[in-house]
């Protein structure tokens, strides 16, 4: 018998559980600076950037700007109007930080990110002060441009000594993301955990309830076959009993015979029509109790024309 299988929609918890891996999977990436550009992807972990064609060792300048909250970016070319893009695409990365954007000629472009650029009150006069500072000195080393790190460094130093920088040092982190991707690979496998078990407990549940439900139905048309095949043995024993009363001429048939000859008919009748309806109905559990009932009724309508054949009702 085919099982009939139930269709199952997520639940609010189970919906609840694969919106929250979402939302972690969806801040890993973005904590991992997987949406940053080329640029900020390097300050995030350095206060140096130096573009491809500038000739500058790179190394050589993070160690002379150390860890200072100073972030230096130097371009090959002409700034043509990249300074307010950068400092747009490094202000997360680079915050708390004043940033120093320079091209070949070392035009300075400068954007402080520095302590109380949020502050509406003093925004504006400590970062104009911070970029008029920092550009003092730049252009008198253009024929050598490593000393740039070093001026900048030295001039940052003045900003501290004013008050306008932190003296602390600029914490160089890995990208948010590496601290929390061991969490959320681990969160990720427990709620994943969680919703494969919770899945699997209601399929597990559907299959038990589909399988108690087969055997409930294999049962009843057992017992429905049973009951038909004793009703067509009781029927084929009073069909000897018809069949004298049959061959015996109709003035000589007794009452009893007449009442047998008319029960035996009709019973023979309905369980025909009973048989007929078990080929063509499908066997659903509402069904087979309704064939059920009739069967039940039919065989208990037969012990007269077992009392009359000579036989015990079954």
């Amino acid at each position: 018998m085919p099982r009939r299988w139930r269709s199952e929609r997520i639940n609010a918890s189970e919906l609840g559980l694969m919106l929250t891996c979402l939302l972690l999977t969806i801040a890993m990436l973005w904590g991992s600076g997987l949406f940053d550009g080329e640029i900020a992807k390097d300050v995030r972990v350095s206060n140096v950037y130096v573009e491809p064609g500038v000739n500058i060792d790179e190394a050589e300048a993070e160690r002379i700007i150390g860890n200072r909250h100073l972030v230096a970016i130097y371009l090959d070319g002409q700034m043509d109007g990249r300074g307010r893009d950068i400092c747009d695409d490094v202000d997360s990365v680079a915050a708390g930080s004043f940033v120093a954007v320079l091209d070949e000629d070392l035009n300075m472009y400068g954007c402080s990110f520095l302590p109380g650029a949020d502050d509406p009150d003093e925004a504006f006069g400590k970062a104009y002060a911070s970029e008029m500072v920092m550009q003092y000195g730049i252009k008198m080393v253009v024929d050598d441009p490593i000393q740039s790190a070093r001026v900048l460094a030295s001039t940052f130093d003045r900003l501290v000594a004013a008050g306008l920088a932190p003296q602390e040092a600029r914490a160089i982190t890995p990208p948010l993301g590496r601290y929390i991707v061991a969490g959320i690979a681990g969160s990720t496998a427990v709620l994943g955990s969680l919703l494969l078990y919770a899945r699997g407990r209601r399929l597990g549940d559907q299959i038990a309830d589909s399988i108690d439900e087969d055997i409930t139905l294999s049962g009843k048309v057992a017992r429905r076959g049973n009951l038909l095949a004793s009703v067509g043995v009781r029927l084929l024993a009073a069909d000897v009993r018809a069949g004298q009363i049959m061959s015996t001429p109709e003035r000589r048939r007794t009452a009893a015979d007449r009442r047998f000859m008319h029960l035996y008919q009709r019973l023979t009748k309905e369980y025909v029509e009973l048989n007929a309806d078990v080929v063509v109905t499908s066997e659903t559990a509402s069904s087979l109790d309704e064939q059920l009932d009739r069967v039940e009724r039919l065989a208990d309508r037969m012990d007269p024309l077992d009392s009359e054949s000579g036989i015990e009702s079954a």
